[in-house]
């Protein structure tokens, strides 16, 4: 799930789409920004939106990360790191990133 239950407004440090086209996380620093998005089966989920996925099925992520460089990107699913078998260290000043998750059937997809 990635969780929308409020407006961009009322969420702290995320600028609403009309902003930029989809909605981004403002991080501390100099124009610092990331934008997550999630697939699967046709149907697409932003910040905020919630996904729902099949039982194994797999959900394809991507991460936009702007001015990150040297950063990692980390996959936390119950409170465990995961592994997604793609590299996601941020080593550009605009870079996107993207893996592939399998549901487990355990719960909601999603990113934050």
């Amino acid at each position: 799930m990635l969780g929308r239950n409020s407006s961009p407004a009322q969420r702290p440090g995320v600028m609403p789409r009309g902003a930029v086209g989809r909605d981004v996380l403002r991080l501390p620093g100099r124009d610092r920004t990331l934008a997550f998005s999630a697939r699967s089966g046709g149907a697409e989920a932003l910040i905020g939106d919630v996904l729902s996925s099949p039982s194994a099925s797999v959900v394809e992520f991507e991460v936009s990360a702007g001015n990150l460089s040297g950063a990692h990107i980390e996959v936390i699913e119950d409170g465990r790191i995961l592994q997604p078998g793609a590299d996601l260290s941020i080593g550009q000043t605009s870079q996107t990133l993207r893996f592939d998750w399998r549901n487990d059937g355990a719960g909601g997809t999603g990113c934050a």
